[in-house]
């Protein structure tokens, strides 16, 4: 398995010491996490016994807490040990907001022995996974997408495992939503079928007795174009796109499109990230298309002098006007996204 890693983070394979292990594993490290796969959490792909599948899954390192003490006595490398873990798998998943972690799972199997005692206690520590059969590995481009959002996964979980660790019950975010359903009718028709509509209506977060109200623009931004866009023959993806914004899809050409929204007029701040986060999901997510892909920052409004320089980088730009239209860069027109 070779694939090029999110920035910063870095592998160690481990096959076993002395002989060979029953279930190797290629460990992915966030130094800024942890570093060494004895102790905290740390992504790894783990193979079954029986050689038949390969689970990417976000582990714990149970070699130190094997030598921890629970109750007066060590934890030890047996039931007690699986017990611990499981149950600090368990915290963690409970407190990572169910979108977030929506189609990964919560177990593992790797065909363990009984007398497998590291990985029993893998399949124990688990927090959530995706599992492969080797004889049906998906394309690469999904396995790199599948490791980039493990990677934010393993962020996310990281600042609650310290908590927890730390004996402090963890900051939840409580959201209720206020506004439209979910699902806008306007955007559910034929042609539209990889497009999920998001949310543009405001909502509510309640934060340690403070409420703010914040607008979902973003989204708004996304589900407009996309059926503008739809309209001018291309075929808008979000379904399985994460952490893309869209992409756009028509006679075997794909479009990466980034949204942002420009805030009090100053388009700085919003191109600086757009540029940023193109470039990087070209990257890491689209290296087998880098030569026919297209690159496309949309924006809330007219960025000015910055569609040039978005044009010196190879990226394109749109942006919605006052009266609701849609213009863009000069590479924009010549893909043909837009009419200005």
């Amino acid at each position: 398995m070779e694939m090029k890693l999110p920035r910063g983070l870095r592998v160690e394979g481990n096959g076993g010491k002395g002989t060979a292990a029953r279930s190797p594993w290629i460990g992915v490290f966030d130094p800024g996490v942890s570093d060494d796969s004895r102790e905290g959490l740390y992504l790894a792909y783990i193979y079954s016994s029986d050689m038949e599948s390969v689970s990417l899954t976000l582990q714990q390192g149970i070699e130190k807490l094997a030598e921890s003490e629970r109750d007066g006595s060590k934890l030890g490398r047996g039931g007690k040990l699986r017990e611990a873990v499981s149950d600090r798998a368990h915290q963690i998943r409970a407190l990572i907001p169910v979108d977030i972690i929506a189609g990964w799972d919560p177990c593992i199997d790797l065909k363990a022995r009984s007398e497998d005692w590291r990985p029993r206690a893998y399949e124990a520590g688990n927090v959530l996974a995706r599992r492969y059969r080797i004889l049906e590995m998906p394309e690469e481009e999904v396995l790199r997408g599948d490791l980039w959002r493990a990677a934010e996964i393993l962020r996310y979980a990281a600042s609650i495992e310290r908590d927890l660790w730390r004996h402090r019950e963890p900051e939840r975010l409580h959201v209720s939503y206020q506004g439209k359903p979910r699902h806008d009718p306007a955007v559910e028709k034929e042609g539209l079928e990889g497009f999920k509509p998001k949310d543009s209506g405001s909502y509510v977060v309640e934060i340690k007795r403070r409420v703010q109200y914040r607008s979902r623009s973003h989204e708004e931004l996304i589900n407009g174009f996309a059926l503008y866009i739809e309209r001018r023959g291309f075929t808008p993806v979000t379904v399985g796109m994460h952490p893309r914004d869209l992409v756009l899809r028509k006679l075997g050409q794909e479009w990466l499109v980034e949204a942002k929204v420009v805030k009090d007029g100053n388009p700085t701040k919003a191109v600086r990230e757009a540029v940023g986060q193109i470039l990087e999901y070209r990257y890491f997510l689209h290296s087998k298309k880098e030569g026919g892909l297209g690159l496309v920052g949309l924006f809330t409004e007219d960025i000015g002098v910055f569609a040039e320089y978005m044009e010196s980088q190879g990226i394109a730009s749109i942006w919605r006007t006052a009266d609701g239209a849609w213009e863009g860069s000069v590479l924009a027109h010549k893909w043909g996204l837009t009419e200005i």
